[in-house]
């Protein structure tokens, strides 16, 4: 074979090997911690995108309810929808029909069996409907369809976890969702005053409610706090869009997880606890300027302004906002635009390694739930408060 032949054949399979990668950046200047994710797909801008996605409006679940924050939805088999929300210090979840009609509430604010502090997930497994509170570190189950209380798990668990060989470091644990009947997903979140460490560590375990069979399932910063000085005093606050841990438990029990400072998507395997694929895209960070959040209209108090005023921020807002998966093994990440009112929702089928399609849609209208191709919104009705919209998702192939 010529020289020239042995070059054109190279040539060739470099480029088939780019096509069959997604990728035309040199796999060396990818971040060190990308490069050594394992089974990286890499996405571009000009990945090709198999379909077109709208939504279409279909049911609005209010009721009238006046609900402050909804901390999570779920449907079941018949399509009846399930939300936790928060009002005025109560904690129920509301039960509607699929066509918008209200049925029932469970649980109040309390301790005792069937009462709540916090409603952080919502899930529902083999008839029956789990609530995972993460302020009283338990989990209600309540059979369904009748909505009886049928057990209580406490999580009450706080473990020394080894970070390094100098110090060991305290931890709070936070259920997130069930694995399988004995089980379970843990959160587990470094114990700290973040005006002296806005850093924290978060920890994702799988182990059973005694707290036995620990198995370290992945790791990730916990979320950034930005700190000012408070008359001499160090003094910590959020940011509007905070730097953070994103994650979400697909109904096939993978997590897939991301920090918010970019668009880098890994999954695990909830069973056991192997790393899935991992998503990868460079995308534009956009600078964060102080005088938005510090402007005298969003504080009518003097010293917190101060606070503000004195504190050193990140030079870039987070890259990503929200992940959340759905029943077909797809993956939808929602990436900031810079005017931060719109959200790009990038859909990843986790099927083929690809992307399947994006749709932007008004940081208003964040994705909740999906399944069976209806995509639920958690959104505010006129005087502020939340409610839930359902939408019907069409989606038209690319030709």
């Amino acid at each position: 074979m010529s020289y020239y032949s042995i070059f054109i054949s190279s040539v060739i399979f470099l480029i088939v090997m780019i096509l069959n990668t997604g990728c035309t950046n040199d796999p060396s200047a990818l971040p060190e911690h990308v490069r050594n994710s394992k089974n990286l797909v890499v996405l571009t801008d000009q990945n090709s995108t198999t379909y077109s996605f709208e939504l279409e409006k279909e049911v609005v679940f209010d009721d009238s309810l006046l609900i402050e924050n909804i901390n999570g939805i779920t449907t079941d088999s018949n399509g009846q929808l399930y939300i936790a929300g928060e009002s005025w210090g109560k904690r129920q979840v509301h039960i509607f029909q699929s066509d918008g009609n209200y049925l029932d509430s469970l649980g109040v604010f309390g301790t005792d069996m069937g009462e709540f502090q916090s409603i952080d997930n919502i899930q529902i497994e083999n008839e029956e409907l789990l609530l995972f509170d993460s302020n009283l570190q338990r989990l209600t189950s309540f059979s369904l369809p009748d909505r009886s209380i049928s057990d209580t798990l406490g999580f009450n668990k706080s473990i020394d976890l080894e970070e390094d060989k100098k110090s060991l470091l305290n931890f709070r644990s936070e259920p997130v969702s069930e694995i399988d009947n004995e089980n379970y997903l843990m959160k587990f979140r470094q114990i700290r005053n973040p005006a002296y460490e806005p850093d924290g560590i978060l920890y994702f375990i799988r182990m059973n409610h005694n707290g036995e069979e620990q198995q370290k399932v992945a790791e990730f910063p916990d979320v950034s706090y930005v700190v000012g000085d408070y008359a001499g005093s160090p003094a910590a606050f959020s940011l509007p869009l905070p730097h953070k841990t994103v994650h979400h438990v697909s109904p096939c029990n993978k997590l897939f997880a991301a920090h918010t400072s970019e668009f880098f998507v890994r999954s695990f395997s909830l069973d056991d606890g192997s790393e899935g694929n991992s998503y990868y895209f460079s995308a534009e960070q956009f600078s964060l300027n102080p005088d938005e959040i510090n402007h005298p209209r969003f504080s009518h108090n003097r010293q917190l302004l101060k606070v503000r005023e004195s504190a050193i921020y990140p030079e870039y807002w987070p890259v990503l906002y929200s992940i959340i998966s759905d029943d077909q093994n797809r993956i939808w990440v929602s990436k900031i635009s810079e005017n931060r009112e719109n959200l790009e929702w990038w859909i990843i089928d986790d099927n083929n390694q690809e992307v399947a399609g994006r749709i932007t849609l008004p940081i208003s209208k964040n994705i909740a739930h999906i399944r069976n191709n209806k995509v639920y919104t958690i959104e505010r009705d006129d005087m502020g408060f939340e409610i839930v919209v359902r939408y019907q998702l069409i989606t038209r192939e690319n030709i």
